[in-house]
């Protein structure tokens, strides 16, 4: 009996010696064979370090990377600055040549959070991620960081015309001569593309001022979309009202009636005329007046000239002609959609030499 039990005393330590040596000889898994033997724990691990890779390859641990995920989720990158949108997420992963543990970051400086999942950042503006990973024997990477900008906001629009765009009885008017110009500005990632629609279904692309191709209504949009995907519909469409007023009208569409017909202008006289050889003979005491209509948008103005003399001025009163001779009265109107009116002329010759008579004696 005490031969066996120093037997058995023997063999122990000679086992205790074999086994370390053994051990320490034993390949490292590869990462195919870590996962294999993970498999059956794959759920206790994942309470612990839910985000940590079981790879094992060099001694030192791989770089972190952070990656965007989402079908939704736009990454821009200009120069030195990359632009994100609240849809973007951030995921940490790390790798170790035996078995890493957790990843540790922070953000913006704040407290120091243990990685369990992709994370997104909402608030607009400028952001750090900084974030090091560590293994099981307390191995901690050096730490690492990404900056980042998230814009949130959409561009904004404004739309402005080549010429006053009247509102008149709750309508608003434009015509073939109007162009519309569209400034889209975005202050973080930028405007990537800007698109008009004068249907309010069938969008193109805007590259400079355009006008209205068609008759009757039209249902003005607008959109602007950034480098990050925000996008604006709801656009600021600065017009003059009926008095001259600026107006400024904020909407995601605006209705406007195409007026093509210009206005028509007539000059009246109170007096009839007396027609010689085609030429409308009148005196000196008729007066002129000058009637615009126009029955779509109305008259904006009506403008006069006497005599072929000087610019057009706007008519304000009735006229008269004084002086003896050939005198001339050209008018035009303008409607509130921009629509001239062709030169209406009214040519007269005002007589006012009275006749010279005489007399003489018949003495048959």
């Amino acid at each position: 009996m005490l031969k066996k039990s120093v037997l058995f005393v023997i063999c122990l330590g000679v086992a205790l010696m074999i086994y370390p040596m053994a051990y320490s000889q034993q390949p490292v898994p590869s990462e195919e064979q870590a996962a294999e033997e993970k498999a059956p724990e794959k759920k206790a691990e994942e309470k612990t370090s839910p985000a940590v890779s079981d790879a094992r390859q060099e001694d030192e641990a791989r770089p972190v990377s952070i990656v965007t995920t989402s079908s939704q989720a736009i990454v821009y990158v200009q120069g030195l600055n990359t632009y994100v949108n609240t849809k973007v997420k951030f995921r940490l992963f790390t790798t170790d040549n035996v078995y890493a543990d957790k990843i540790e970051y922070k953000l913006d400086g704040g407290d120091v959070k243990v990685y369990s999942e992709p994370f997104s950042v909402e608030q607009e503006g400028k952001h750090i991620i900084t974030y090091n990973g560590v293994d099981k024997i307390g191995n901690r990477e050096d730490a690492k960081s990404m900056s980042f900008i998230v814009d949130a906001t959409a561009p904004s629009i404004i739309v402005t015309s080549n010429k006053p765009l009247m509102q008149q009885d709750g309508k608003l008017y434009v015509s073939k001569d109007f162009a519309f110009r569209v400034d889209a500005r975005d202050d973080i990632s930028g405007v990537k593309s800007v698109e008009y629609s004068t249907n309010g279904t069938d969008f193109v692309a805007y590259r400079e001022p355009f006008g209205i191709p068609t008759d009757g209504t039209v249902n003005l949009k607008v959109r602007a979309t950034d480098n990050v995907l925000n996008t604006q519909e709801t656009y600021v469409l600065k017009l003059v009202d009926q008095s001259g007023n600026p107006v400024e009208l904020k909407q995601s569409a605006v209705v406007m009636q195409t007026d093509n017909v210009p206005p028509t202008v007539e000059i009246k006289c109170d007096k009839a005329f007396l027609n010689r050889n085609g030429v409308k003979v009148i005196s000196s005491d008729a007066k002129y007046s000058i009637a615009a209509a126009d029955d779509a948008s109305g008259v904006a103005a009506v403008f006069m000239r006497v005599d072929g003399r000087g610019e057009f001025m706007p008519y304000t009163n009735e006229l008269m002609f004084n002086t003896n001779g050939e005198h001339s009265i050209e008018a035009k109107a303008l409607d509130k959609a921009g629509n001239m009116s062709p030169v209406s002329v009214l040519s007269v010759y005002v007589d006012t030499i009275p006749p010279e008579s005489r007399i003489e004696t018949v003495t048959e």
